[in-house]
């Protein structure tokens, strides 16, 4: 089987250990997806020496452990989804390793939503490191969600022009909104940052988005007016603003 390119076993209730050597085994794999089943363990560390590989989805087992070093030097990565698993949040290495920045430039997807069920929070210089993220421009999809992250949002997420949705709720996030994320105009789908602790005023850069369908920022210590500039928001289909810090008035109607 040294020559198989493609591995699909998803949704298949499979469960035991993924072998540690896959990655040797299989020197040739460009896809491999392991979604949905009952899988146990590490992510085998074999899987970041395959430098040809192009995606790696292993979501939604019951993975566990960190992230292993690597990532970096997988060139043509486009997709790599390692969300809903058990990986674990360590003070020394939380689940988005500081290599993440060096993956492909090509990646475009990349999914590591719930997978701190267990295990402390990042502290806040681990969150600060994800700046490096900023290099991956050509990103169209990206979901931290559920990973207990602690500090500010890097404003270098505003580098992702190619973005469809971005999901970083259910973390302890604070401070303001970048207007950097405010202003991805490529949004079309979901900017969800609810469930964290960001405070301010919205800045009327949110009306930038006019063609996102979904903005989530509830639960979270916002405060002041809602933008008039929210008009904007043409393609808008649902907004969540519920349980802010402080009450949030639509602007009073202007007098002629």
């Amino acid at each position: 089987m040294s020559s198989l390119v493609d591995l699909a076993l998803a949704s298949n209730q499979l469960w035991g250990k993924i072998p540690s050597d896959i990655g040797v085994t299989l020197p040739n794999l460009l896809v491999i997806n392991l979604c949905f089943n009952k899988f146990t363990g590490t992510i085998p560390a074999s899987l970041h020496n395959l430098t040809s590989i192009k995606v790696i989805r292993m979501a939604h087992t019951l993975l566990e452990g960190t992230v292993p070093p690597g990532l970096g030097n997988l060139p043509f990565l486009e997709m790599y989804n390692i969300g809903f698993n058990r990986i674990v949040n360590l003070e020394t290495m939380g689940v988005i390793p500081e290599s993440v920045g060096n993956l492909s430039k090509d990646l475009s997807k990349l999914y590591m939503g719930e997978s701190a069920n267990v295990g402390s929070c990042w502290k806040s210089n681990r969150w600060k490191d994800s700046n490096s993220l900023g290099n991956l421009q050509k990103l169209n999809q990206v979901d931290l969600s559920g990973n207990k992250l602690v500090g500010r949002i890097p404003t270098t997420f505003g580098n992702f022009h190619n973005l469809l949705s971005m999901d970083l709720s259910t973390n302890k996030l604070n401070g303001t909104i970048p207007k950097e994320i405010l202003s991805l105009q490529s949004l079309s789908l979901i900017l969800n940052l609810s469930n964290n602790f960001l405070n301010g005023n919205l800045s009327e850069e949110i009306g930038l988005l006019d063609s996102v369908a979904t903005i989530d920022l509830s639960n979270n210590h916002l405060s002041g007016n809602i933008p008039d500039s929210l008009k904007n928001c043409k393609s808008l289909e649902e907004l969540y603003i519920t349980k802010m810090h402080s009450q949030a008035l639509f602007p009073a109607p202007r007098r002629n």
